[in-house]
């Protein structure tokens, strides 16, 4: 389970180091969960996080409700 039961996890891809990264949408965070089974968890300024992918260069990047994409990594 999350930390945050409101975190309402929406989507998740895996990072370039096989951390697992997913969008927290109902608390407006990005969250990863380490190899080692960690999670972290790192705000997110606007609206609610959905969807994210990795970048060819391994990137992480969230595509935001507002419409606006943010790179995280």
């Amino acid at each position: 389970p999350l930390p945050d039961r409101a975190a309402r996890p929406h989507a998740i891809v895996t990072g370039p180091d096989g951390a697992l990264w997913f969008t927290e949408w109902g608390v407006g965070r990005l969250g990863r969960i380490t190899t080692g089974g960690e999670i972290e968890e790192h705000p997110l300024e606007g609206a609610e996080p959905h969807g994210l992918t990795v970048g060819p260069d391994g990137a992480i990047w969230v595509a935001m409700e507002s419409g606006a994409l943010v790179q995280v990594s």
